[in-house]
Order: structure tokens, then C-alpha cells, then sequence
């Protein structure tokens, strides 16, 4: 007896942490919760907000890396003046956003 309800309480448990995450209700609590990360560019200067503890990666066209920036608050400015002139790629977590560097 006392072995068939172990069983059963084994076999149940998994299920009720696949319950609470299916709920659409507490998925769009958290999506609501979280901000996704902004970028905005003026020359050669970039802002980010909502990214704090991320780091801003910056790819050229060929999909080098040539900057990592650490983003230590939630608005943050950063001057990219020490690269060349021309286009490259912004990612902030899962953003990524084709930019143009005067």
C-alpha cells in the first residue's frame, strides 16, 4: 500500500510543474514583467536602456566581433567613435540591430 502511493505521488509531482508553466496566464504575467532592451543610434554614439547586467556586442559586416561593451545601468551611453565609419551589427541579448557609424 504504502509503496502505491509513493508511486502515485512520484508520478504526479513532475506533473504539476508542466501545469504551472502551460498556464498562458502566468507566461503572459512574466512576459509583461520583463522590458526588452532598446537601442538607439546617433552617429557614433549609442544608447541602451533596459539591458542592465547584459553587455553590447559589435560586429562588422564580415561578423567579427570588434566591441564588447559591459551595460552597468539601466540607461546607458556608449561612444563607439574608435571604430570606422560604416555599417555593423548591435546585439544586446536576443536584440540585434543593423546600425550605421558616422
Amino acid at each position: 500500500m504504502r509503496t502505491a502511493l509513493l508511486l502515485i505521488l512520484l508520478l504526479c509531482f513532475p506533473l504539476t510543474g508542466i501545469a504551472a508553466e502551460l498556464s498562458p496566464v502566468a507566461n503572459t504575467a512574466i512576459e509583461q514583467s520583463i522590458k526588452e532592451p532598446t537601442i538607439t543610434v546617433n552617429n557614433a554614439t549609442v544608447r541602451i536602456s533596459n539591458a542592465e547586467g547584459e553587455r553590447l556586442e559589435v560586429y562588422n559586416l564580415a561578423g567579427v566581433k570588434v566591441a564588447i561593451v559591459r551595460i552597468d545601468s539601466p540607461a546607458q551611453t556608449v561612444n563607439l567613435d574608435h571604430l570606422p565609419k560604416g555599417c555593423y551589427i548591435l546585439r544586446v541579448g536576443q536584440i540585434a540591430r543593423k546600425v550605421y557609424i558616422r
